[in-house]
């Protein structure tokens, strides 16, 4: 499922107890009787210049009772603004996994097969690494992180798959979350210096530069995609930074502009990244999707809300 499985009731709860260090809202799900990290909520959207929408895949199922209990927490004790809280069911096939993809559209996937090659930049062979989602993950070689240059700051990997028999596009499956460096430049570069003056500068739009600054880091951060055409990468789809504490499952359809093959190249800033898995799903279709609206919101005494489940409705 997708953010949810098929339920009919749901409890949100919302909490600033102190657990992770994290600059942005992390989900948790009771499973049974234990509070899991589910997913972090848009990560380092710093004014209403960078809101998004932000959907993540949510391993969970409802209780005996069809309800599905949440809790959303403010572990760094931020100002957080949500403008809309809900669920959203993905029904697929038992051969079938949902996920979101970069823009949020689900996608339901079958036919996982692992790339046939696979290299970072040095030519490190990751085929081991990334063909499970096991915890060990993914970081960029210290060689091309010592390389790393104001000139020069991507890492890459190279991926090659067959190509299907049949259809126009395949789809390439991640496992991933962010290292510390996206929040050390948000949280330290941009908004140390100003102390209790970044409220004001963000409550500015930044200073006008808060476009400038959008543009910024949509052509550096993040990871890139670009497929091989037979003569060059043509880039085709992007992933935003999604934290550093909660993977993130998200799947891109590719493409398929050769015969033969697929190849991939993913380009993102050194050590920018930690990636748990990669593969390719043969198959990928775009499955209907039902949205549920919260039942109910506690806040963080155990107590509802309903001004505040009105607001995120």
């Amino acid at each position: 499922a997708l953010l949810a499985a098929g339920a009919v009731a749901f409890v949100i709860a919302c909490s600033s107890e102190n657990g992770i260090c994290s600059n942005c809202p992390t989900v948790y799900a009771d499973s049974a009787g234990t509070w899991a990290l589910q997913a972090e909520g848009f990560s380092y959207t710093l004014g209403p210049t960078f809101e998004v929408r932000d959907v993540d895949r949510l391993g969970i199922r409802p209780d005996r009772d069809g309800r599905i209990r949440l809790e959303v927490r403010n572990e760094a004790l931020e100002t957080e603004y949500f403008n809309r809280l809900e669920l959203l069911e993905v029904r697929h096939a038992a051969d079938e996994t949902a996920l979101p993809d970069p823009n949020g559209a689900a996608l339901a996937v079958r036919e996982l097969v692992p790339a046939t090659t696979i290299a970072d930049a040095t030519g490190r062979d990751l085929h081991l690494l990334l063909a499970l989602p096991d915890g060990a993950a993914f970081r960029t070689d210290a060689r091309t992180l010592a390389a790393a240059s104001p000139a020069h700051l991507d890492d890459a990997i190279y991926l090659v798959a067959p190509a299907p028999a049949s259809g126009d596009t395949v789809a390439l499956v991640l496992r991933l979350r962010n290292s510390l460096l996206a929040t050390l430049l948000y949280s330290e570069v941009m908004l140390g210096d100003r102390g209790a003056r970044s409220l004001d500068w963000i409550g500015r739009e930044l200073d006008g530069g808060g476009v400038a600054l959008a543009r910024w880091r949509e052509q550096w951060m993040g990871m890139r995609i670009a497929v091989w055409d037979g003569r060059r990468y043509r880039e085709t789809a992007r992933i935003r930074d999604s934290g550093p504490h909660a993977w993130n499952d998200v799947a891109v359809l590719i493409p398929v502009l050769q015969r033969d093959s697929v190849r991939v190249r993913l380009s993102f800033p050194a050590d920018n990244w930690r990636i748990d898995r990669l593969v390719f799903a043969m198959r990928a279709r775009r499955p209907v999707v039902q949205t549920h609206a919260f039942g109910r919101l506690l806040d963080a005494e155990g107590r509802d809300d309903s001004s505040a489940l009105a607001i995120v409705r």
